[in-house]
């Protein structure tokens, strides 16, 4: 499942998120489910998780 997909499903387009690069080890992306950068949503995610109320989403 990409990040594309995973937004399609969403109710809202407007949830806090974070993007979370394993092999950067590094967050890469803080915002809106709506923002984020075209360079991840193909990207396949491997996990999510809800975090003080943001959706986390961890891509390989």
């Amino acid at each position: 499942m990409t990040l594309q997909d995973f937004i399609d499903m969403a109710i809202d387009n407007y949830y806090d998120c974070y993007v979370w690069d394993n092999e950067k080890e590094e967050q890469v992306f803080c915002g809106e489910l709506a923002d984020i950068p075209e360079e991840f949503l193909e990207q396949e995610f491997s996990s999510w998780e809800i975090d003080n109320g943001r959706i986390g989403l961890n891509i390989n």
